[in-house]
Parts: C-alpha cells; structure tokens; sequence
C-alpha cells in the first residue's frame, strides 16, 4: 500500500477556498483580539481563545462554517481515482470524500483526538474496479469540533495521545539501542500513526511548517529508524512552486527534509494548477511503476 498526506494546498487551487491567514482573520473579528504579523497560527489561535469572551467550542464551530468547502478542483478528482492508497490530511474539511460513490465513518469515532477515526470510502469507475480507501484527518473534521487541532494547546494534548498510541521502544528511540532485528509487529495496525512506518508516503499540497509538532516528531523517529535500517518505506515530499517565486528559505527546507531521508521533489511553473498537475503525474508513475 502507499499513502497520500495532503494539506491546504490542495484547497487553495479552489479560487473561494479560505488561507489560514484569511480563517484567522474572521475568527479575529468575531473575537475583539487583533493579529499579530510573525507570529505562527498555532500561537495565533491561542491568542484569540484567551482574549475571546467566547467559548472555544464556540470558534471552533465558526472556524469550521468558514472552512468547510466542498473545495472541488481537478486535484481532487485525480486523487479520489488513484488505486490501492489511503489518504492523511491535515485538512478539516471533506471535499475528498465528496468524490467518493459511499463514504461512512469508522467504528472507532474520537469525538477529541484523531488516533484511530477515519472515514472509509467506497469508488466504483467504469471499469467495475472497486476503490476502496480509508481517509484520515488528523487534525479533526468539520463535523468533529472539538477534535480541530489548531493551537499549540491542541497540539501538545493531540501528542500525548499519540505518544501514548508509540511502542516505547519507538517513542525513546533517540535513547534506546535499537536493534535491526527489531519488528514492526510493535504497531497495532490500528491508526494512520502505523501507516508513516510501513507505507510509501507521499506528500503533495502540505506546507509542513514546523509549527506542525506532530508530522515533524514523527518524521524524526522514522527518520532514526530509517537509519537503523528497521523501516524500509519512502517518503516523497512535493513541492509545488510558482515560476516567478524567490524563497531563499526553500533550500533550507530542502536540506532539512534530505537530511531526514525525505526525497525534495520541486515542479516550478506559471501556475499552482500547472504545478500541482506535474506533482500528480509524478505520483501516478511511481504508483503504477513502483521502485
């Protein structure tokens, strides 16, 4: 199997599709807190639920009204047609899913955390395949408020939980001396954490800020045990660039993810659309020819 983790980016190809600066902003005016330039939206939201003499459920219920889309684009039509995949997103809404024939929440519902809830889907194109696929958002679904992780509270609560879900021997792994020999029978099989060490992942659409506690603290543990040669799966992170961009700060990123073992892949052209279609038709080769 191989696993799609896509982000924002993918919405923002929509022309109505809200920025997280734009989500901010409304929220912000709704709550009588004001902005601050700099400053990461993890920290942002913070700021707001602090100063909001609203309750948190209640910004998150508007948050949500604000973001839930459908964000339809050709994007997504081409992903909801890959076969033998399941998608992470860090996305709160589910315009993926609308390209599915059937989709139904998984027994294990969270109403806070997003450990073990997915959404299991069904598609059936004309060649009378069946494409089935579980979609996990990781971050928490529109129709599950109180399981959006956005500020660094929800953050550090949703790695405990995570933390709590590693074997120990993976969540020390910066200070235990693991051997090759050691088996991958230590993840239960039974949340998307499990997919980030056994399948190929690719990246499309994801900023991976390093406000992104929970991606980033995973990458680093399969990242040590990459090197430990006890997982053997890749992970592909696709940029999508404007042909005009200058971001000196791309190629410390670049060095950041290559040094992890995380392979750079860049496609710079006029347009987001032209981009992200190149990023699609290198996923789609190496799905169909893998190495």
């Amino acid at each position: 199997m191989a696993t799609i983790l896509y982000g924002n980016g993918i919405n923002r190809l929509h022309p109505e599709a809200p920025s997280w600066e734009n989500m901010l902003k409304k929220l912000e005016t709704k709550s009588n807190a004001s902005l601050n330039t700099g400053i990461p939206p993890t920290i942002q939201y913070d700021k707001i639920e602090i100063i909001s003499s609203r309750p948190s459920n209640i910004l998150l219920k508007d948050m949500c009204e604000t973001i839930k889309g459908p964000w339809k684009n050709p994007i997504y039509a081409r992903l909801s047609q890959l076969h033998g995949v399941n998608f992470l997103t860090t996305n709160y809404d589910q315009t993926l899913e609308s390209y599915f024939s059937t989709f139904s929440k998984s027994y294990k519902q969270e109403t806070v955390y997003n450990i073990f809830s997915y959404i299991a889907t069904t598609n059936e194109p004309q060649d009378s395949k069946f494409n089935r696929c579980n979609i996990w958002h990781i971050h928490g679904d529109v129709n599950r408020p109180k399981s959006i992780i956005l500020g660094y509270d929800h953050y550090c609560k949703e790695i405990a939980e995570i933390r709590k879900y590693m074997p120990s021997d993976f969540r020390n792994i910066a200070r235990t001396n693991m051997s090759s020999t050691s088996s991958l029978a230590l993840l239960s099989g039974e949340s998307w954490i499990d997919l980030i060490f056994k399948d190929d992942i690719f990246i499309i659409g994801l900023g991976l800020g390093f406000a992104e506690l929970d991606l980033w603290w995973l990458l680093d543990i399969w990242s040590r045990l990459k090197r430990m040669g006890i997982v053997y799966n890749k992970i592909y992170y696709y940029d999508a660039i404007l042909q005009d961009n200058i971001d000196n700060s791309k190629e410390s990123f670049k060095d950041t993810l290559n040094c992890f073992g995380i392979e750079y892949i860049a496609y710079k052209f006029p347009t987001y659309m032209e981009a992200y279609d190149m990023c699609m038709s290198d996923i789609e080769n190496k799905l169909s020819n893998p190495s």
